[in-house]
């Protein structure tokens, strides 16, 4: 089976790759002050057994969430490169070993930066894995045991938790021969909160339709990054002004900018996605207080409502 997306997309041509990643040796070094990746918050990730309902950003689209006793990692990707080629450029703020073991693990689609097999070996064979349509077989066969998957907008219940698959615009790829043959998405989360991790997505349609099934949304995790050069991102990544336009679209009240500044995947800086969301933000006369942009590692206890002093 071969899946696509809601909004029609130029598709990904190999020659159009190759010539890029080519064009993108002649790029001039970053300035200085886009060139560093995020900072890391001093800590050894303690704010994850306090038993309060956090977000915690590992850096790139890793997300650890604790909504109503339930710890859920999103994307979890704490090998020191990317399939063994592209590197880390900011610390891994703490080892795994110091996050509580999950109660589930959300993949949104099966790119190398998202599904890191390391990552979910140490976690163990046992561990419950929620993926996109499509990938169900792929895990079994390297040994885990707890693999669900789900199509776009459905659902299944975790403990007290709703959990449903909802569209994306983007692609997948394990390998040369299984272009779009698993499903890509992102997760809504809903508890005594409602959060949405969109995973890795370009800027599409799907938005308005998510944000009228699912109103009054607490939290957005939007990715931001990756996004240049437009000619062959654009269908697939969202640019921080595009992100920004998302937010407004689902309606959320806060936002968590993620998939930017940990690995260089891409021809922007490393520091540019959040200094032009934070000008995009500025100029649309929105209340600052909605977007956390967090050092690596921190912590946000969520509150009801979600307190700004919180």
């Amino acid at each position: 089976m071969i899946y696509h997306n809601l909004d029609p997309a130029s598709p990904r041509r190999l020659r159009s790759f190759l010539k890029w990643r080519l064009d993108r040796r002649k790029l001039p070094p970053a300035p200085p002050d886009l060139a560093e990746p995020p900072l890391v918050a001093p800590g050894d990730g303690a704010g994850l057994w306090t038993g309060h309902n956090t977000l915690t950003w590992i850096g790139h689209a890793s997300v650890i969430v604790q909504l109503d006793r339930m710890t859920i990692l999103c994307d979890p990707v704490w090998s020191q490169t990317i399939s063994g080629v592209v590197p880390r450029r900011s610390a891994l703020p703490f080892d795994l070993v110091r996050v509580p073991q999950p109660d589930a693990v959300l993949i949104s689609h099966n790119h190398y930066d998202h599904l890191d097999l390391p990552t979910l070996h140490r976690l163990g064979k046992h561990t419950r894995l929620i993926v996109p349509d499509g990938l169900r077989t792929y895990l079994l066969r390297r040994g885990f045991r707890h693999v669900q998957e789900l199509g776009w907008w459905e659902s299944m219940r975790l403990g007290d938790l709703d959990v449903t698959f909802v569209p994306a615009q983007h692609w997948s790829r394990r390998l040369p021969w299984d272009t779009n043959k698993t499903w890509w998405g992102g997760w809504m989360i809903e508890g005594s909160q409602r959060l949405y991790f969109a995973g890795d997505t370009g800027f599409f349609s799907g938005f308005t339709e998510i944000g009228k099934r699912f109103p009054a949304l607490d939290w957005a995790m939007l990715p931001i990054g990756a996004y240049a050069p437009r000619w062959i991102m654009q269908p697939v990544h969202m640019n921080p002004e595009e992100a920004g336009t998302a937010f407004t679209l689902l309606g959320a009240r806060k936002m968590l900018p993620i998939h930017w500044g940990t690995f260089r995947l891409t021809d922007e800086p490393p520091g540019e996605p959040p200094r032009r969301l934070k000008a995009w933000w500025s100029e649309s006369g929105l209340d600052p207080e909605r977007l956390w942009l967090p050092d690596l590692g921190a912590t946000r206890q969520l509150v009801h409502g979600d307190d700004p002093s919180q």
